[in-house]
């Protein structure tokens, strides 16, 4: 249903405001989302990498969708069990929002509860405990 929305509205934003306009990478990363929850997990990275080929120097560098696309692009990438570049995705995510929106902001908080899950899922008990702890590492 949101792919039903999301198409036509990211070729508007194409056609109108440009491949790379913020607008339209949002566009793009909600689609890529989309695609991911419904398991077509090979299109939604094709999605997130074309995102990420567009967004330096069109993306504002403090802009929080850096962090939060990184953190879906980082569930999609463990689903398709590439795991070494889903933890830098996380990790990296993790450090944007934490300088730009702050600790206590609810989208670093889902990226702290996704890297514990991740390590848990990962049978690495210790750092996921780091994660579920009130002070996640630095």
């Amino acid at each position: 249903e949101a792919e039903a929305l999301l198409v036509p509205a990211l070729e508007a934003r194409r056609r109108i405001m440009g491949p790379a306009h913020t607008e339209t990478l949002n566009t793009l990363q909600h689609l890529a989302r989309a695609l991911a929850d419904t398991e077509r997990l090979a299109a939604a990275a094709e999605m997130y990498e074309t995102f990420f080929e567009l967004a330096p120097g069109n993306l504002p560098a403090r802009h929080h969708l850096w962090g939060t696309a990184k953190g879906h692009y980082a569930r999609c990438l463990s689903k398709l069990d590439r795991f070494d570049e889903a933890e830098t995705m996380l990790l990296e995510g993790y450090e944007h929002l934490r300088n730009t929106v702050g600790d206590a902001n609810p989208k670093t908080r889902r990226l702290v509860r996704a890297l514990a899950d991740f390590y848990a899922s990962r049978e690495q008990p210790e750092l996921a405990a780091k994660w579920q702890s009130d002070q996640p590492p630095p």
